[in-house]
């Protein structure tokens, strides 16, 4: 298995939490990072370690949806 495959199944792992609409939509968001990267001759440690473990990505991306979320609940609340 590629590197890069290996990173997004451990990714949607590490997303088990969410819907799976949100797991969709963050492991989408990371393959067009990685193929964007790949056609530009990066190296796929290179792009991965740019990247950051996939429990570090997950953990980021969960505490932005948390934001998000916690952003527009507050908004619907004020209008």
């Amino acid at each position: 298995m590629k590197k890069d495959q290996k990173f997004l199944i451990a990714l949607e792992l590490n997303l088990s939490k969410l819907s799976k609409k949100n797991r969709d939509k963050i492991v989408s968001k990371y393959y067009d990072i990685i193929e964007e990267e790949k056609t530009k001759k990066r190296k796929i440690t290179s792009i991965l370690k740019d990247l950051g473990k996939p429990e570090e990505v997950a953990k980021r991306e969960i505490e932005n949806l948390k934001k998000n979320n916690f952003k527009k609940a507050i908004s619907l609340k004020t209008v």
